[in-house]
């Protein structure tokens, strides 16, 4: 019995989520997401140039 309540619980919990996810895409608050995709993949991509210059053997003497 309380198995089934559990998992009653948690259905909702995730039907929830998802309506309140729906709703903020709706409103536009997804900006936010998007700002921080773009850092990261920014911040990755310097890492990996910079990982690259100072490791290959042209550059390494930066190192």
């Amino acid at each position: 019995m309380t198995e089934k309540r559990l998992n009653e619980k948690s259905l909702e919990l995730i039907t929830r989520m998802i309506r309140n996810t729906q709703q903020n895409i709706e409103e536009g608050n997804y900006n936010q997401s998007i700002v921080w995709d773009a850092s990261i993949l920014a911040v990755s991509l310097i890492y990996v140039v910079l990982d690259i210059m100072t490791t290959s053997p042209p550059c390494s003497a930066l190192s």
